[in-house]
């Protein structure tokens, strides 16, 4: 890996590039507005895999997940390159990388609750799709189907405190001017009740995707003024989001007490030099994350019926 000794500029240039990324991802992302977050400076390969046995409350010792790494590439050109100083053009193709990245962390980080859909770094041959110009490596695509799936086990249970509650339907309104209305905050209250049930504690967050999102500020008939999200917000002290990289039928209601899902950046969205190519300087906006599911049993997936003609993830078989 070529570095940024490589190509002369001041200190103040890099830093000014870096500041720039880390600004955008910290505004973009939403998965790390909603769940705790480690961060590490040394580079770590590795994390720990702190799935709790409920039976007897103990941890597995050994077991580690590798992180994943994120990156999107652009070039310059050699003039570019001699005037970053003055046009800065590095740092607003790094900005956009980093926007570019920031979604790619959280489509990894939710992916699709079908945990038979096909996952691939290629997008040609993935329904978890990483948009170009973001690359994805070292995804391991038969074990990390992200929270949505991890919110959608086989064995889900409402009555059995020891499994996952089952996924929670919201059918359309019938009748008033929300698309989903009170049927929203229904599923939220239902939710909740599950998550008490299976001994998990606040703050409650809600991820939605953005037309269910959008519907939650439509008052339900013209003689209220009172909307569905002034009803939500009380109860998701712990945040309440939506994500265009969800599915559009499907939202995640999430119990924070106790971190049962934990993120981790092995390593923060920097800007580095990668190569040079003819008169073209290559550059990269890379990061490393991993999320570790310690409970299962704080996620709660809400399946949103859509309208007809919209179409819905890919149910699972």
């Amino acid at each position: 890996m070529a570095t940024t000794n490589e190509i002369n500029w001041p200190e103040s240039v890099w830093q000014e590039i870096n500041e720039g990324v880390m600004r955008e991802v910290s505004k973009v992302r939403i998965a790390q507005k909603v769940f705790p977050t480690s961060s590490f400076t040394d580079n770590p390969t590795q994390v720990a895999d702190e799935v709790i046995n409920f039976g007897v409350l103990t941890i597995s010792e050994g077991a580690t997940k590798p992180y994943t790494e994120l990156f999107a590439e652009f070039s310059l050109t050699s003039t570019q390159v001699q005037q970053e100083p003055i046009q800065h053009v590095c740092r607003t193709l790094a900005i956009m990388a980093a926007k570019a990245l920031a979604l790619a962390e959280d489509r990894y980080f939710y992916q699709l609750s079908n945990r038979a859909a096909r996952r691939d770094p290629d997008p040609a041959n993935s329904d978890v799709k990483f948009e170009p110009p973001v690359k994805i490596v070292n995804w391991r695509t038969n074990l990390d189907f992200g929270l949505l799936a991890d919110a959608n086990p086989a064995g889900a249970d409402d009555s059995k405190s020891t499994e996952v509650s089952k996924p929670i339907t919201v059918e359309l309104s019938i009748g008033g001017n929300a698309t989903w209305g009170e049927n929203t905050f229904e599923a939220v209250t239902k939710g909740i009740s599950l998550l008490i049930a299976k001994t998990q504690a606040p703050n409650y967050a809600l991820v939605l995707p953005t037309t269910s999102y959008a519907d939650t500020f439509v008052p339900p008939s013209n003689a209220s003024l009172v909307t569905t999200a002034d009803r939500i917000r009380p109860l998701v002290e712990g945040g309440f989001y939506t994500s265009g990289v969800l599915p559009p039928d499907e939202g995640l209601l999430v119990a924070l007490g106790g971190e049962p899902v934990k993120l981790y950046v092995g390593r923060e969205a920097t800007t580095e030099f990668v190569r040079k190519e003819g008169a073209n300087y290559f550059f990269r906006v890379v990061e490393r994350v991993q999320y570790v599911v310690r409970d299962p049993r704080a996620l709660v997936l809400l399946k949103f019926v859509q309208p007809a003609g919209v179409p819905a993830a890919k149910a699972k078989p």
